[in-house]
């Protein structure tokens, strides 16, 4: 019973060639591949990363004979789990002249990158050819800082990133790592306050020019912040490339920026807020305006009296601040802290041993939908006007 059911398969089997071989356009007597399809690509081509797997659909004439399929370097293999004939293949959607098969490709961890023959072997005549590539998974395997951190930093920083896979790399997320045991100092090596959660601090952009396989140079830039000299950033590396191992691959990398302390004490930052009221830099008319000054760091030493021999008057002990207001005719003094819109600026000092001075000014023209001036600070020099000598800030003042 048994013997005379495997020769009625063996019949079927070859009827069912025979039958194939006398429907088939006598350019088409064998099998033959007319539709791949595949999720990933690149430029076209399926691919699979070293110690991945691939899903591949096969369709053409005859394809659903395939009997194994091979490839051209055996760190690559491949399963046909299942095969759809014509009719079966026309209930799909597809054309009832085609077979079908689903093919499971599987790159061992050695599978060297590059373009790969896959065979479809059939029990009958030639066997057909498609390719693959194998596409290195991205990874990070260190990196080197480009720009000279030799005293704290704000400006711009160029890292280069090292591995493979980083072809056509975009930063897609950055951002500061603070936890116990990573800190974000400022010039002083003081923890810098908490950062707002809706305030952009930090950026990452990938230089193209330069950018291989190989390597991606990042240039970080900050924004209100003070000076640094530690802080701990971690970007996202994505690529819409398909021929990327970044492509479906991302990768997280982390990178610590520090410097000495030291150099000049510039100003950190503007703020507007008072004790026990609402934050705010929208001001009405003739109300008090409250700025604090802070610097990168506390002014050194202790504040003695020193004689000018010139004036017989004491000299102001500490560091200096130099001040205005884009529009000089928007305030006036509010009686405490001199002010003279004549000049091109006024001055405060910051006493030996403290890093922040409060000024307050009276707002004198504003309108009912507002009129936004700015307040500037230069420190140490009032004649350079690039950041972070020269720091602003905006601040408006409406009418009833």
């Amino acid at each position: 019973m048994e013997t005379r059911s495997k020769i009625s398969v063996m019949v079927k089997v070859v009827f069912i060639l025979i039958f194939t071989f006398l429907i088939m356009p006598s350019g088409n007597l064998w099998a033959k591949i007319s539709k791949i399809d595949c999720p990933p690509t690149c430029n076209g081509v399926c691919k699979v990363h070293p110690g991945g797997s691939i899903e591949i659909t096969i369709q053409g004439q005859g394809v659903d004979f395939a009997r194994s399929v091979t490839f051209s370097n055996p760190a690559l293999t491949a399963t046909i789990p299942q095969r759809w004939n014509g009719a079966q293949n026309a209930d799909m959607g597809s054309s009832a002249l085609w077979g079908r098969i689903k093919i499971l490709v599987r790159a061992s961890s050695s599978a060297p990158v590059g373009t790969h023959n896959g065979y479809i072997n059939y029990p009958l005549g030639p066997r057909d050819t498609f390719q693959i590539v194998v596409i290195a998974k991205a990874r990070v395997t260190g990196h080197t800082v480009q720009t000279a951190l030799t005293q704290p930093f704000s400006g711009p920083v160029d890292v280069r990133l090292a591995g493979t896979g980083l072809r056509d790399a975009r930063v897609s997320e950055v951002k500061f790592i603070r936890d116990a045991y990573t800190p974000l100092l400022d010039s002083s090596g003081n923890e810098v306050p908490p950062l707002a959660a809706n305030v952009t601090y930090v950026s990452g952009l990938v230089n193209s020019s330069t950018n291989t396989d190989t390597q991606a140079e990042v240039r970080f830039t900050f924004s209100d912040l003070p000076r640094l000299t530690k802080a701990t950033i971690e970007i996202l590396l994505t690529s819409s490339n398909g021929c990327s191992g970044l492509n479906g691959a991302a990768v997280r990398y982390r990178v610590t920026l520090t410097a000495p302390l030291g150099g000049p004490n510039y100003v950190a930052s503007h703020n507007y807020c008072v004790p026990n009221q609402t934050c705010t830099t929208t001001f009405m008319l003739n109300a008090t305006i409250c700025v604090t000054i802070r610097l990168d760091r506390a002014v050194p030493g202790r504040c003695l009296a020193v004689m000018d021999r010139l004036t017989g008057k004491v000299k102001p002990c500490g560091e200096i601040v130099y001040w205005t207001v884009s529009d000089r005719s928007a305030i006036k003094s509010d009686g405490a802290t001199p002010y003279n819109p004549l000049a091109l600026n006024n001055t405060i000092w910051i006493p030996n041993g403290q890093q922040e001075k409060r000024i307050c000014f009276i707002g004198i023209k504003g309108s009912r939908e507002g009129i936004t001036s700015k307040f500037i600070t230069w420190k140490p020099d009032p004649n350079i006007d690039t950041f972070p000598n020269r720091r602003e800030s905006n601040f408006t003042i409406k009418s009833q």
